[in-house]
């Protein structure tokens, strides 16, 4: 404990190159998951029937068409390691990399299952992870009123 009731916490080492003034204070394994929109068509395929009403035209029935259907559902994007720094949050995973500056967070979700970054532009991150959920959410977030 600090002299002022506050809580300090060290930096870590990490086998990563930092800029000179950004330290890590957490390095975490985590499953980065984004938004994503999937339409869905929605339609009926059953025993059709074929009337011919004048050559040339004919009615066809049997094949109903529903519509399309629009959600959007959380997906699996990469596997990785989570960066918390004192600039930002760095991800480096088996297929991309990111780096979310806290000067672009707007929000941060802690949930029981990961941190949900919340930006000013661009999709949402979601960090799912189990270990030391509270302890990171609460280090972004002291970083984030930092800036």
């Amino acid at each position: 404990m600090a002299d002022d009731g506050k809580q300090t916490i060290n930096p870590i080492a990490v086998d990563i190159n930092l800029p000179k003034n950004e330290f890590c204070y957490v390095s975490e394994k985590v499953e980065l998951y984004e938004e994503r929109t999937v339409t869905k068509s929605m339609s009926f395929h059953g025993p059709t029937l074929r009337i011919k009403i004048l050559p040339g035209i004919s009615y066809r029935a049997g094949n109903i068409d529903l519509g399309k259907r629009t959600e959007t559902v959380s997906t699996k994007v990469d596997t990785g390691l989570l960066y918390v720094t004192n600039k930002r949050l760095l991800f480096i995973g088996s297929e991309k990399s990111k780096s979310i500056f806290y000067k672009s967070v707007l929000n941060v979700d802690v949930n029981y299952d990961g941190l949900t970054i919340i930006k000013d532009s661009g999709k949402n991150q979601h960090f799912k992870f189990r270990k030391n959920v509270d302890l990171t959410g609460n280090i972004v977030l002291h970083f984030i009123s930092e800036t």
